[in-house]
């Protein structure tokens, strides 16, 4: 594994003051999750206690990988340790994988074509794995963009897991138990059919709203938005979605 580079303590430091300032502004607004300079286990765990007791962070946002290091990876369990310690909310979201057949591949061009939700989904099947839910069973994770590709997955990974764990290639793990402590947003393109994707393996009670904001522009997000509240009005789901859900994440 690569060394973090010094700067990348400063680099989060700077960011989480920053977002602090805003909600400190706007407190009526605005909240935010702490960004950490994974894969730096004593920097992150001493960003994210500087963030969420001195900043008043809700959380932390993580990579899918960093530096080549995935969620799940046990040299991170001390950092997930501290989160679990604190209840901590845990916002997944994708960086792409090291190494992508670029040339003359779109997904290789487009990140947000496949590669992004490809690495949410290696991420958190790692995660799965290597029973990071069952170690840290306080932590409130959410994965993003309806799951990525997880609604395909999961009977698949399942039914894998069990395999591969009677041939001793992997340890046994609880595999559906873990996979429903998890979160999911809607960012992405929920409606027509990635929300009801997705609803095939969550509860409704699972379910937060999320844009992409800003890496999608606003005027496609509020057009995006504009079918969803249609979808939800028309099924009495609005305040579950845009709302209770999200109280009752926060321990509000």
């Amino acid at each position: 594994m690569a060394t973090p580079h010094i700067s990348d303590k400063f680099a989060t430091r700077e960011i989480n003051e920053e977002f602090a300032e805003l909600c400190r502004r706007f407190p009526k607004i605005f909240g935010f999750v702490a960004t950490l300079p994974l894969p730096n286990v004593e920097g992150s765990i001493e960003e994210f206690k500087y963030a969420t007791e001195k900043l008043g962070a809700l959380g932390v946002k993580v990579a899918s990988n960093s530096d080549g290091v995935y969620l799940g990876d046990e040299q991170l369990d001390p950092i997930f340790n501290v989160l679990n310690e604190k209840i901590s909310l845990v916002i997944i979201h994708p960086s792409p994988a090291r190494e992508l057949p670029r040339k003359n591949v779109v997904t290789g061009k487009v990140m947000a074509l496949f590669e992004y939700p490809a690495d949410t989904t290696r991420a958190v099947l790692n995660m799965l794995a290597n029973r990071t839910l069952e170690k840290f069973p306080r932590l409130k994770i959410i994965v993003p963009h309806c799951g990525s590709f997880l609604p395909y997955m999961k009977q698949r990974a399942d039914s894998m897991f069990k395999m591969l764990a009677s041939m001793n290639l992997m340890d046994s793990v609880n595999f559906a138990a873990d996979f429903e402590k998890l979160f999911f947003d809607t960012a992405g393109d929920p409606m027509p059919e990635q929300f009801d994707m997705l609803l095939k393996v969550t509860s409704l009670d699972k379910i937060i709203f999320g844009t992409d904001y800003p890496y999608v522009p606003a005027q496609v997000v509020l057009g995006r938005k504009k079918l969803f509240d249609a979808e939800l009005a028309r099924r009495g789901w609005t305040e579950k979605i845009y709302i209770d859900n999200a109280r009752t994440l926060l321990g509000g």
